[in-house]
């Protein structure tokens, strides 16, 4: 999705909202985009996130302003795979297969992390309108979060299936946000917005990966997926929609539970930012 479509509008200005995109352990690259964002006086007036971009989302839209974002960076530095999946990742895995239970990992280190980082507990209380996106794991319909328990609904927009066990609000067991809806652009166009800043979490190329086993085969599927469903979402929105497109890093695919090199991500997700807002 290499859009930029814009008469230029100051990101400064009012009246714009923020996608933030799902992509897993490559969340910090939206960060980064995130960044060189607010360091343009951007303030936007909705944000919605989806997957991995839903913890990102409620953490700016709760702080809204550049020490916001550095204090995500810090965050996202500071997070390793203990914090997310619990310890012993191999022994679950294996236990999970055994048992035959519904996901690899349970969510309560991922409970117990995002109660820890997020700073508020409902999205009444952000200081931006908050949506995020979960996708209802028995009709495959989408289903936007926006008022109630925010910890839930986050838990819920990051439920990749197998991985982690789906979150039930409502009556309804919710799982990942990205695949229903990787794209929730008609939510923000359905609050009167038309200026849309979509951060995306780097797109993988390929880069000689190999995919020779069953993790990587299945990650790169649902990738290809997600991203082709984006793009065509892109083409097919309003002429009139004034969209800037950022975060789209080029990167090599890693294991969902390798967290490291955050600031490298970072960086990389800034750079690009700040090539395309000032090219």
């Amino acid at each position: 999705m290499n859009e930029v479509r814009h008469q230029w509008t100051a990101l400064s200005e009012a009246g714009w909202g923020l996608i933030l995109t799902g992509g897993a352990n490559w969340g910090a690259v939206q960060v980064g985009a995130a960044r060189a964002l607010f360091e343009r006086g951007f303030h936007p007036e909705f944000i919605v996130g989806v997957s991995v971009g839903a913890i990102n989302g409620a953490y700016l839209a709760t702080q809204p302003s550049l020490d916001g974002v550095e204090a995500l960076v810090e965050l996202w530095e500071k997070a390793d795979a203990r914090k997310i999946f619990g310890s012993r990742l191999a022994r679950i895995r294996e236990l999970a297969v055994v048992l035959f239970r519904d996901s690899a990992f349970s969510n309560r280190a991922l409970r117990t992390f995002l109660g820890e980082s997020i700073p508020v507990r409902r999205f009444e209380e952000t200081k931006i309108p908050l949506a995020v996106v979960a996708s209802d794991l028995e009709s495959g319909t989408s289903r936007l979060l926006s008022s109630g328990d925010l910890l839930e609904a986050v838990l819920a927009s990051t439920a990749i299936p197998g991985l982690f066990p789906p979150v039930e609000i409502d009556g309804e067991r919710l799982v990942d946000g990205a695949i229903a809806d990787p794209l929730p652009l008609s939510a923000v166009l359905e609050r009167g917005i038309r200026r849309v800043v979509v951060i995306e979490a780097g797109r993988p190329c390929g880069c000689g990966d190999d995919l020779g086993h069953a993790s990587g085969l299945f990650q790169r599927a649902v990738t290809v997926v997600m991203h082709d469903r984006m793009d065509l979402l892109v083409q097919l929105a309003p002429r009139d929609v004034e969209l800037i497109s950022l975060g789209l890093v080029c990167h090599s695919e890693t294991p969902i539970t390798d967290l490291s090199n955050a600031s490298l991500r970072v960086r990389l997700g800034y750079e690009e930012a700040v090539g395309i807002l000032d090219g």
